[in-house]
């Protein structure tokens, strides 16, 4: 029960995430336990190695970013790394300077390869999902509790984007947690922005690990499957599961970053002490 406990625990960070959508789904509509477990012990032999997937979050254009993480899934023992890409980071792209996010101008591709040569991170699959998403799991798991930590107020009309949130601890819907998610209206802007969004992550982690969450999984795959793109196969998905069933639990780590920018409003990763970071927690 304890092992069943566990992976239904992650399971539900993973939703939470959009990584392992299509692979969820097919954990629970494979066969009989022998034959389950036959197959998952073979995915797991054959996707072997720590691996890293770039998640995106997107407005309903999908044109514009507000979310850049990458999570490195581990090889056995370990815990699932999560790491923030600032979405104002300065990087070159096309031999232009620019905030990576305009590399979403140019797909999904170079999307994955901008980040790559920012960071040193090699990226194995990529997720990219928009709001509705997040806002119909957060829904269909009856919300999260989490401190907002100033009253928020932002409109913009032109991304149909209004937010108004009061400071305190609160019960957030799934709409209020996308407001939550996109809002940067903090003195570190972007910077201050990726630390809510993994606290928010670690949040609903801690109330949404349980057991009778897992019977709602159908309808969250459903969400997810209209409102995602994805490199991620059926296979490796499974592959997935069973390293964060395996993990050690999640830690979040912030880019190691200079607010010094070649661009108005930017920051630039420190390159001094970036490798440091991959080789510790995505290698």
């Amino acid at each position: 029960m304890r092992k069943t406990v566990k992976i239904i625990w992650t399971i539900v960070v993973l939703l939470l995430i959009a990584v392992i959508a299509t692979g969820v789904y097919m954990y629970f509509m494979l066969g009989s336990a022998l034959d389950n477990a036959l197959e998952l012990s073979a995915l797991a032999d054959s996707h072997g190695g720590r691996k890293n997937v770039l998640i995106v979050g997107t407005d309903a254009s999908g044109m514009r970013s507000d979310v850049m993480m990458i999570a490195s899934f581990p090889d056995g023992d370990g815990s699932i790394n999560l790491m923030s890409v600032p979405r104002d980071t300065c990087a070159v792209i096309g031999g232009s300077t620019v905030k990576i996010n305009s590399a979403m101008n140019n797909g999904d591709d170079a999307v994955v390869q901008a980040v790559q040569d920012l960071t040193g991170i090699e990226i194995h699959d990529y997720v990219r999902t928009n709001f509705e998403a997040v806002a119909g799991i957060v829904d269909e798991l009856d919300g999260v509790m989490f401190y907002v930590p100033q009253d928020m107020d932002y409109e913009d009309p032109v991304q149909d984007l209004y937010i108004h949130l009061t400071r305190g601890h609160q019960l957030l819907t799934g709409q209020e947690a996308v407001q939550l998610l996109r809002f940067r209206g903090y003195g570190a802007a972007d910077i201050q922005r990726t630390r809510v969004q993994r606290r928010f992550l670690k949040a609903a982690f801690a109330q949404k690990a349980k057991l009778g969450y897992a019977l709602q999984v159908p309808d969250i795959m459903n969400v997810l499957g209209e409102n995602m793109e994805t490199t991620v196969t059926s296979g490796s998905a499974v592959s997935y599961l069973l390293k964060a069933a395996m993990a050690d639990g999640m830690q979040t780590i912030e880019m190691p970053f200079s607010w010094s920018a070649p661009v108005s409003g930017g920051v630039s990763m420190d390159t001094s002490r970036m490798p440091a970071v991959v080789e510790t927690y995505f290698k």
